[in-house]
């Protein structure tokens, strides 16, 4: 049996705060109550050390004895309840009135000996610790009567009625105070997963440190059918010298993502053997791996099949970033590799004055004279970027010369000065002389400026009339051919 306090305690319980204590005991409506009629006053508190057929006797703290006389009249309350009869050994406080030396009680409030919370339940008793830290064995009997609760049990908190002998309380009534309504429970730990172990989880936590939290078959797990590394969680349960044992763990809902983000966008500039070189906005070239990724043509996340990738082309890049290295899961196609370029436009028009192996000579309207390889070039006939074919390049032919986006020249004959036609042979030396060719179209005659072509031998310069649907040539001022 515990250690019960000292009587000399529990006559003080009697003395110290005595309005508290009858405040505590009976509550407002009590004091009212005991205080009537209106005359009355505090007479005497402490431990009742006798009674007689109409008196009470209390022995205050100071050791001092009272002796109030008793009537019908008197009220004897206990927590606010009227009863029947008082025991030596209880404590109490006395309201009552005075006639001269006679004092006469009107109600005598029985004070608990002893209150406070149970530490212990042994086998007919239980240890209840006060509030000023003193333990205070209770014998209950089978005559205690036990209010709040059907049985005293650990952790309730108590007051205790009934008479002490040498420290040790008969109880003859235990109150179980009602506990409040407990607030929302708060967790032991808060954080992201880091580690699941066997039987246990290790939990990081928003101040940094880690928590290892051990899992019982008892434990709760909501919003999840499993426990798993990268979950945001509530753990709920006890601490015990820094270990933690979880009743409950909640799993935080994720919040759903948003259409992902491209990690790379941009020009593809190379194409490789499982990778791909993207030049981005900001004019960095990131190095792509592809040979886990998905292509396709349209919205960003779309990407499907393994569409060849071309040069040129505009990309998003769906993946994995770290420390530089970029892995495409999804690579998606939103820009054709060039716009659609219109008719080329010529840099070079003029007359062929020179053939050469693998050049021309070109004398353009301004007078300057330019040079073009025709090496990789197509010739054709007709507007200018239709070129095909190897048609044989002539002195005397009007071209346009352009370029496509591939380096390729492409020669337009636009306008063909058919050789003129021989007249008869002249008898004897003729002098050589030059020929002025003029150039007409529909049937006009050509201004005669244009092109001289010096003549070995000559016969006599005939005048040729032009249909007027063809090209018509005209003599200039030297001798015709």
């Amino acid at each position: 049996m515990a250690v019960g306090r000292s009587s000399a305690r529990i006559r003080r319980l009697g003395s110290i705060g005595l309005a508290s204590a009858v405040v505590l005991s009976l509550g407002v409506a009590g004091v009212a109550a005991a205080a009537t009629p209106s005359s009355s006053m505090l007479v005497a508190s402490g431990e009742i050390t006798a009674l007689g057929s109409a008196s009470v006797t209390v022995t205050g703290a100071n050791g001092a004895a009272s002796t109030i006389d008793t009537t019908s009249s008197t009220k004897v309350l206990m927590d606010g309840i009227n009863i029947d009869s008082l025991s030596t050994g209880e404590q109490v406080v006395v309201f009552g009135t005075q006639d001269g030396q006679s004092v006469t009680a009107t109600a005598i409030v029985i004070l608990p000996s002893a209150m406070g919370v149970i530490t212990a339940v042994g086998s007919g008793s239980i240890t209840v610790l006060q509030s000023d830290g003193t333990a205070v064995t209770v014998d209950v009997t089978s005559l205690t009567t036990v209010h709040g609760a059907s049985s005293g049990a650990v952790g309730q908190e108590v007051q205790v009625f009934g008479a002490e002998s040498s420290g040790v309380v008969t109880a003859t009534t235990i109150n179980v105070q009602p506990v409040a309504p407990a607030g929302p429970a708060m967790p032991v730990a808060t954080g992201v997963i880091t580690a699941v172990g066997s039987g246990s989880i290790t939990v990081l936590q928003g101040d940094g440190t880690a928590v290892v939290v051990d899992m019982t078959s008892g434990t709760v797990v909501h919003g999840a059918s499993s426990v798993a590394v990268g979950q945001e969680v509530q753990i709920f349960g006890t601490e015990s010298s820094g270990v933690i044992t979880a009743t409950t763990i909640n799993v935080q809902p994720v919040a759903p993502a948003g259409p992902a983000m491209p990690v790379v966008t941009g020009v593809i500039t190379a194409v490789g053997s499982g990778s791909i070189t993207v030049l981005q906005g900001d004019g960095t070239a990131v190095v792509v791996d592809t040979t886990s990724s998905k292509v396709g043509r349209g919205p960003m996340g779309k990407g499907k099949g393994n569409t060849e990738l071309r040069v040129g082309e505009m990309v998003q890049v769906q993946g994995t970033e770290m420390d530089g290295s970029v892995v495409a899961t999804s690579i998606d196609i939103v820009g054709s590799p060039a716009v659609p370029a219109g008719p080329a436009m010529p840099v070079v028009t003029g007359v062929i004055i020179a053939v050469g192996s693998g050049s021309i000579t070109v004398l353009q309207s301004d007078g300057t004279v330019v040079m073009v390889d025709t090496t990789s070039s197509k010739v054709g006939r007709g507007p200018m970027g239709k070129g095909k074919g190897n048609t044989e390049l002539r002195v005397g032919e009007d071209v346009a010369v352009s370029e496509t986006a591939g380096g390729t020249m492409i020669v337009d004959l636009m306008h063909l000065a058919p050789p003129a036609p021989q007249g008869p042979a002249s008898q004897g030396p003729v002098s050589p002389g030059p020929l002025r060719a003029g150039i007409g179209f529909n049937g006009q005659q050509g201004n005669g400026a244009g092109l001289q072509i010096p003549l070995a031998a000559g016969g006599k310069g005939q005048n040729k009339q032009g249909d007027g649907s063809k090209w018509k040539g005209m003599d200039g001022p030297g001798h015709g051919h």
